[in-house]
């Protein structure tokens, strides 16, 4: 369904771009921090924070509900398992470690003092920029076996209410679902109103669950009526000017430009409505204008998970050299996200995209585009 991996795949890689805009957000206690900062970076940041998670979540359970329905709930969690919570251990000290490696040179280097370790003593391991894949685990074990009682339980009834929700989760009753709920974790968490927080430890957080255990819910019904994505296809763009008005709200309000913030009250309302928005007004415009596929936008939403697994030792590292040049930001933006995005692709092309590595984060193996392949495995551009 290239339209909604497109989706998925924007959804990853709009997490590079907020990453990479961190060192120059003013204040922002991050493991590098530029000397220049710029204005446009915390809005920047907070409009992708409102929704590039919900989207990926509510399209991890569209595509949960289409494997379990073909492979059986069994399976669905095997393979979960294996393309899901087994690469956040593997890629572990691949892409976390060194973050904190290279925050103790970096602030070393500059006569930085370094900030005070976690007083969580579970936060001594954290998931970092990969915490996402293992709350996604936990809404898959949880969906799964809430299913499983139920349809043993009361099978008749569980269905017939699947099948209601099914027929209105395209419209007021699945944004509604994602909006309440998304604004009943703003006020659990009451430490930021403009966003959800990420996880900082392996343990289960029942705020974030919440919100994200929805959308992955409201994505499952969706997938129940195969004339959900082309309900949301009709309504795309009113919910996209919605996205944007609201985002606008959240800046208002939040005094991220300059103003006076508003109410904490006024400002969550419009954070749930603005990514309830964003989910049903993004995924209704890819599957309405992405469905056809496009050989680049179908190569990097394969090579997306790859790109974003390792996607931050490098912009980190790449941009500690960089925090104290006599450069403008934007050419400084402009070298650690090329540079980045070409090492990560080409590692992708060479060492992933025709291997066993390909087949273990995408669920198969394809042919290199960028290089020759040479071997017994046949594959060729």
């Amino acid at each position: 369904m290239h339209g909604l991996d497109a989706i998925r795949a924007g959804a990853l890689l709009l997490g590079i771009v907020l990453h990479a805009l961190m060192p120059f957000v003013p204040g922002m206690p991050w493991m590098i921090s530029d000397q220049a900062p710029v204005a446009y970076a915390l809005p920047a940041n907070a409009v992708i924070h409102l929704f590039r998670m919900s989207v990926f979540m509510l399209l991890a359970g569209y595509f949960a509900r289409v494997v379990v329905a073909k492979r059986g709930p069994a399976r669905f969690l095997r393979e979960r398992f294996v393309r899901i919570a087994v690469p956040v251990l593997a890629f572990w000290p691949l892409a976390v470690l060194p973050l904190g490696l290279i925050s103790m040179w970096w602030h070393q280097k500059h006569g930085i003092p370094l900030p005070p370790p976690p007083a969580d003593p579970a936060a001594a391991f954290t998931p970092g920029q990969l915490w996402f894949l293992w709350v996604l685990m936990q809404v898959c074990l949880i969906v799964i076996a809430a299913r499983a009682l139920a349809l043993r339980l009361t099978p008749t009834w569980s269905r017939r209410l699947a099948d209601g929700l099914s027929a209105t989760t395209a419209g007021p009753v699945g944004f509604g679902l994602l909006a309440v709920t998304y604004l009943i974790t703003l006020f659990w968490q009451a430490t930021n109103y403009s966003g959800i927080d990420a996880p900082t430890t392996l343990l289960p957080e029942a705020s974030g669950l919440v919100a994200y255990g929805t959308a992955f819910v409201v994505g499952w019904l969706l997938a129940r009526r195969p004339d959900s994505l082309q309900r949301l296809g009709r309504r795309w763009r009113a919910y996209l000017v919605m996205a944007a008005i609201t985002s606008a709200g959240v800046l208002l309000l939040g005094g991220l430009v300059g103003l006076p913030a508003g109410p904490n009250w006024a400002l969550a309302v419009c954070s749930a409505a603005s990514s309830a928005a964003w989910c049903f007004g993004l995924i209704g415009m890819g599957a309405t204008h992405l469905r056809e596929e496009r050989a680049w936008i179908r190569y990097l939403a394969d090579a997306s998970y790859w790109m974003y697994l390792l996607h931050l030792p490098l912009l980190v590292g790449i941009g500690a050299f960089l925090t104290h040049a006599p450069l403008l930001a934007e050419v400084k933006l402009l070298i650690t996200m090329g540079l980045t995005t070409i090492i990560l692709i080409v590692s992708y092309d060479l060492f992933v995209r025709s291997t066993w590595i390909g087949k273990w984060l995408n669920g198969r193996r394809h042919s290199r585009a960028l290089f020759r392949a040479r071997g017994r495995d046949g594959f060729r551009p």
